[in-house]
């Protein structure tokens, strides 16, 4: 479904400030907690959106620890109000804020991951064997057989 734009600026945070904040209750980092405030007194003028970058990185970071999954998505959902920013292909990939359910988004972030993983894992096999080409003058050109 494609909206009209939504005319409120935005900040964009790095995945790492999300962690920061979030963590900052179990290591007192008294700087995140204060960032964490402001974020909240200026997200009635802001958005704080997440991005598929950030979902990324969540799958990442959680492929061999998933305990805090459940816990990351409810807090980027709590800082974000659920606006998802991005690019929309169907509108020569214009950049759109849409509010989006963060566990959906992390479930399709999730099996793109495990798909592009799995061709990656499909071209380490036995028959794509690179070999070389050269005249002798330019430096040897390599190509997948």
């Amino acid at each position: 479904m494609i909206t009209k734009p939504i005319a409120k600026e935005y900040i964009y945070l790095d995945w790492n400030i999300f962690q920061n904040m979030k963590h900052s209750y179990n290591n007192d980092n008294i700087e995140a907690k204060e960032l964490e405030k402001i974020i909240f007194k200026l997200s009635k003028k802001y958005f704080f959106p997440y991005s598929g970058a950030h979902l990324e990185d969540l799958v990442v970071s959680t492929e061999k620890n998933s305990n805090f999954i459940s816990e990351d998505l409810g807090y980027l959902k709590n800082v974000s109000n659920g606006f998802l920013i991005g690019r929309i292909e169907e509108l020569n990939n214009e950049l759109r804020i849409e509010k989006f359910s963060v566990v959906k988004a992390y479930k399709q972030i999730k099996e793109n991951y495990k798909f592009e993983k799995s061709i990656k894992i499909n071209f380490n096999i036995p028959k794509f064997l690179p070999y070389s080409m050269s005249d002798g003058k330019q430096p040897p050109l390599v190509f997948l057989k």
